[in-house]
């Protein structure tokens, strides 16, 4: 990885789902071989770990402060909300011990936000969450839509309302004086700032990002690992990576195919680009579904709303000013 990616390229390490905590001493031992490689090649090296909650402890957050590991914990709301989806083998719901877990990072490591994956059974708990999650003291939100899920018109139809009240809960608390960042926002407000997305920023699916399956098995995205049953997605394994090139279906994963996206005005700050989204919801690569568009045109609207909204507010300019630097930093 080190002898393969350019100078002057970040390398960022990334370990979720199921759950890493499961093998947390293996992890320790990856961050300490990570390191050791960092000191001899001249790269900058990022790591993060998204987890439940549910097995973070005093000392593994004391860890992950110490190493400088990013910490994303998996919560989706209030227990009414989180419980829908994540239980226990047992059918019992796991908010109680995924919150106590990320009230612990918040009061024990220095950079962990919340990530909330919403489902077209919980897209109206949205602006709910977000009050939540405020209130638990959680100012960097994550939220991430199920790309498994089949989102119907009804979903489509109502997502730019309910992102409208996630961004007045977003102006809101920074005409309090508070801070939050929430990614569907501040994203694209960075995207609009600069003009549109440019080639860094679109995924490498396969080229320069790769998942790595507990078989060893290589996927070009780590949202392609699924079950790890699907060889056709398979590009090879930790011993090799197989070459993209040619017809095969990840090699121009950047373009979009459908008519309406190369019409529209709004393509530039939008991700019809993400390829594994794309494949889950329609099952090609280049063709986004109609749930993407209504919300990515949604998130480009509202993050509009608020450069307007906040253009004067000195705790805003702040936030984007360090969001961009730190962003550029990477």
């Amino acid at each position: 990885m080190f002898e393969i990616t350019p100078l002057g390229q970040q390398i960022k390490f990334g370990f979720f789902g199921g759950e890493p905590l499961l093998k947390f001493d293996l992890i320790r031992e990856i961050c300490s071989y990570i390191s050791e490689k960092s000191q001899k090649q001249p790269h900058q090296v990022s790591l993060f770990i998204t987890t439940n909650g549910t097995l973070l402890t005093l000392s593994i957050a004391e860890f992950l402060e110490k190493t400088g590991i990013n910490l994303c914990v998996s919560v989706d709301g209030p227990a009414h909300v989180h419980n829908l989806n994540r239980k226990f083998r047992n059918g019992r719901g796991s908010h109680e011990a995924a919150i106590n877990g990320l009230e612990l990072a918040l009061k024990h490591t220095s950079n962990v936000a919340v990530n909330a994956v919403y489902t077209p059974e919980t897209i109206f708990y949205l602006p709910e969450s977000v009050n939540y999650f405020l209130t638990v003291g959680a100012q960097q939100i994550h939220l991430n839509f199920d790309i498994l899920s089949s989102w119907n018109e009804i979903a489509s139809e109502v997502v730019e309302k309910i992102i409208l009240e996630i961004t007045k809960i977003y102006c809101q608390a920074y005409k309090n004086g508070e801070g939050v960042a929430i990614n569907l926002i501040d994203n694209k407000i960075l995207v609009l700032l600069k003009g549109g997305y440019s080639d860094q920023d679109r995924c490498g699916m396969g080229k320069t990002e790769w998942g790595f399956a507990p078989s060893g098995r290589a996927y070009p995205c780590e949202r392609l690992i699924g079950d790890d049953k699907d060889t056709s997605l398979c590009i090879g394994s930790v011993e090799q990576l197989i070459p993209i090139a040619g017809d095969h279906p990840f090699e121009d994963e950047l373009s979009c195919s459908i008519e309406e996206c190369i019409n529209c005005s709004l393509r530039s700050y939008c991700m019809n680009w993400c390829g594994c989204s794309n494949y889950y919801q329609t099952g090609d690569f280049r063709k986004p579904s109609p749930f993407i568009c209504a919300s990515e045109r949604a998130s480009i609207r509202s993050a509009l709303l608020v450069l307007e909204e906040l253009r004067e507010n000195d705790g805003f300019i702040r936030h984007i000013a360090q969001y961009v630097s730190r962003v550029y930093a990477q």
